[in-house]
C-alpha cells in the first residue's frame, strides 16, 4: 500500500522517513532540489506550487495520486511523525515492521468496508485487547483511504481537514476504522506540511466550528479545537 508524506519547508527534518524510508515525500516543485539534496535516498515527488501551501489543497493533490493505486488504497503520514507505539508491547514499533503494520490496517479496513482508516492519535489513550478496533472513531497524523468515497478536502479548515473528513463520513453514514492498539508519536511545536501561520490555524479552527456548529466542535479564543462533543458527532449519521 502506497505511503505518502506531505512536507513543506522542512527538508532537513522529515522525521517520518525514519519509520517509512520507502514512502513518497510530496513537496512543492520550488523546494524539490533542497529536499533531494537533504534526502538523497528518499523518493521525492514534486507537485506544482499552485497545488501546495495549504494542507487541504495538498491532500487533494495526494488523493489524485492515491486514486491510481490498487483498490484506491493509500496512507498519508505527517512528516513530523517520529514513531509508532505498540500499547500492548509498551514499546516503539521497529521501522522494519511499520509498513507491514499499515498493510494489515488497510486489509482490515477493506474487510470492514471502511473508506477511511487510521491509528490511535496518542499513546496515552486507553487500550483494551478486547476492544482492539474502533469503528467510526477519529484520528490524526496518520490516516488512509480506500476507494472513491467522494470525500472533499475543505481548504477553509486546513489543518483540521482530517477531523472535517471524519465528520463528513459520519454525516453520510460511511464507515471509518481505527486500530487502537497502535498510536502515533509526533514531534510537537511546528507546522510542517504547509505554509500555515498561527492566525491561519486560528481561522481554520473557527471555520470548522462554524461549519459543524458549536454542539459538535469547541474552539478556544485562539482558534484551537479543544474538544469534540462525541454524542453530537454520533448524531451526524
Amino acid at each position: 500500500m502506497k505511503i505518502f508524506i506531505p512536507s513543506f519547508s522542512r527538508a532537513r527534518s522529515v522525521f517520518a522517513l525514519e519509520i517509512f524510508p520507502s514512502a513518497t515525500v510530496v513537496v512543492p516543485a520550488s523546494q524539490e532540489a533542497e529536499y533531494r539534496r537533504c534526502n538523497p535516498r528518499a523518493d521525492i515527488l514534486a507537485i506544482p506550487d499552485a497545488q501546495d501551501g495549504n494542507l487541504a489543497r495538498k491532500r487533494t493533490a495526494i488523493a489524485a495520486l492515491g486514486a491510481t493505486e490498487p483498490d484506491g488504497a493509500y496512507v498519508v503520514v505527517d512528516d513530523d511523525v517520529s514513531g509508532l507505539w505498540d500499547k500492548q508491547a509498551g514499546a516503539l514499533v521497529a521501522s522494519a515492521g511499520a509498513a507491514a503494520l499499515l498493510g494489515v490496517l488497510g486489509e482490515r479496513a477493506k474487510a470492514e468496508g471502511a473508506v477511511m482508516f487510521g491509528l490511535s492519535p496518542g499513546r496515552q489513550l486507553p487500550w483494551k485487547p478486547e476492544a482492539d478496533w474502533t469503528l467510526n472513531g477519529g484520528y490524526a497524523h496518520l490516516y488512509g483511504f480506500r476507494g472513491d468515497a467522494g470525500l472533499a478536502f475543505d481548504e477553509t479548515v486546513s489543518g483540521f481537514e482530517s477531523t472535517d473528513l471524519f465528520f463528513q463520513c459520519r454525516e453520510r453514514g460511511l464507515v471509518t476504522l481505527r486500530w487502537d492498539r497502535y498510536a502515533v508519536d509526533a514531534v510537537r511545536g511546528n507546522l510542517g506540511g504547509s505554509n500555515r501561520a498561527s492566525t491561519q490555524c486560528r481561522d481554520a479552527g473557527l471555520a470548522l466550528a462554524r461549519k459543524w456548529g458549536p454542539r459538535v466542535v469547541d474552539v478556544t479564543r485562539d482558534g484551537l479545537v479543544c474538544g469534540l462533543n462525541l454524542n453530537a458527532v454520533k448524531r451526524l449519521a
